[in-house]
């Protein structure tokens, strides 16, 4: 069973589920057709910065136009990967302090959750680090974005809430997005030891989620951060489409088709309508990087673990445990078949047979992986039960029945003749 300790094994069999997790990242994976994101990158940074005179964190009227822009195309619901904790109050071209006309835009589209990140601190309590009151309560709902890697410092797990003393439970910032989508209700959704049952205003069951009972779950990676799939643009682009929409309509269009004509793919004047966008960052530099390690890239744009949550809840595909028990028996299973191959057959087909049969086993469990999402352990009953009873008995054999052997064939040899005495080995 894999633990949080990490051990030896632990790690072997995290690798097996990591290298299954890349086997299954295809581009022609099930995949929702309702998600899209915002990148901040190097080139917006420079541009932005660069035309306002600013740096990073921007004026949040920035923000506040590519929120006007989002909404004007009929975005579903935009969340920010960003923390917007400190006030700017600081006048704006629009002619209001920046966080007031932030406000005015969160306020106005009504479908934007901001993020909320925090940290464990030595009373072993969470603590939410939330955006500024003016912000918040202008918001459609904030979620926490923490990342929280496993042991050897690979995000593979999320956990579906945290629990501030004061605030209470907070949703991930992608189970939010996802329940805006399917209309769930996540005050009137159920939190077992094992599962949340996702339901909607009606209490009806729209979804269930496994968790394990620390409530964490595992990231059904299923889209890279650059999958093509995904309505993606810059934050310059964003911005520079909503500079334009304000002048005309005509300019807008036309700044569309020059981004055409650059070879960007734009089916539609409005890309984003209907969407759930994830804004984050892709850039480099102390402050603003955002990136790490995942089951299926050394190093990849932590924003993309956003997405693929709400895949999983929007598609209704979870990576599934196998429980002790099973795990248990699958160890007692493949024991008792390298039991009975290695004292019934010749040598050297017990070997054989015990190999063929850990490699069928392996096949198996990569194949209902990748078709089911179902992770059965791999090491634990390949070297627990298959291989070390095949070793067990062998050595047994090698060691206790060659000395008994050689016993039984000192004695008779002094009694009978060579071809009884071999008649008795066999």
């Amino acid at each position: 069973r894999v633990s949080p300790g990490m051990g030896m094994l632990d790690r072997w069999e995290h690798d097996t589920y990591d290298w299954r997790s890349r086997m299954a990242l295809t581009d022609d994976a099930p995949a929702a057709t309702n998600l899209a994101t915002v990148f901040i990158d190097n080139y917006s940074l420079d541009q932005i910065n660069e035309a306002f005179g600013e740096k990073w964190p921007w004026p949040t009227v920035i923000h506040a136009n590519i929120v006007r822009e989002l909404s004007s195309q009929d975005a579903e619901a935009v969340a920010f990967d960003v923390l917007f904790a400190e006030e700017d109050m600081n006048p704006d071209y629009e002619e209001l302090p920046s966080d007031v006309f932030f406000g005015l835009q969160l306020s106005n589209a009504n479908n934007v959750v901001l993020a909320t990140f925090g940290d464990t601190k030595t009373s072993g309590a969470w603590e939410a680090e939330l955006p500024n009151d003016r912000l918040r309560t202008n918001a459609f709902n904030v979620g926490h974005a923490t990342a929280d890697f496993d042991k050897d410092g690979i995000l593979r797990r999320a956990a579906v809430f945290k629990t501030d003393k004061e605030h209470g439970r907070i949703w991930h910032m992608a189970v939010v997005m996802a329940a805006k989508a399917l209309d769930i209700d996540l005050d009137k959704s159920t939190v077992t030891t094992d599962r949340v049952i996702f339901r909607d205003a009606a209490g009806a069951t729209v979804q269930e989620m496994p968790i394990d009972q620390n409530g964490f779950f595992y990231i059904n990676w299923r889209l890279a951060w650059n999958d093509p799939r995904l309505a993606q643009f810059s934050a310059l682009q964003l911005f520079n489409m909503d500079s334009v929409r304000e002048d005309d309509l005509t300019a807008y269009r036309k700044y569309l088709s020059d981004l055409r004509a650059e070879g960007s793919e734009i089916p539609t004047d409005t890309p984003y309508a209907n969407k759930l966008v994830f804004i984050g960052s892709t850039a480099s530099g102390n402050n603003v990087s955002d990136v790490g390690a995942t089951p299926v890239a050394e190093e990849t744009f932590l924003i993309s673990k956003h997405w693929n949550i709400a895949n999983s809840i929007l598609m209704g595909e979870f990576i599934k445990r196998s429980s002790l028990g099973l795990d248990l028996l699958l160890i007692i299973l493949l024991g008792a078949i390298s039991g009975v191959l290695s004292r019934t057959l010749k040598a050297p087909w017990p070997s054989i047979s015990v190999i063929v049969v850990g490699l069928a086993y392996f096949l198996i469990a990569v194949k209902v992986f990748l078709e089911t999402r179902y992770w059965m352990p791999i090491i634990l009953p390949e070297f627990g039960g298959l291989l070390l009873t095949h070793v067990a008995l062998v050595s047994y054999q090698v060691i206790f029945e060659q000395k008994e052997k050689r016993r039984v064939k000192d004695v008779f040899s002094k009694l009978v003749s060579p071809n009884v005495v071999q008649e008795l080995l066999a």
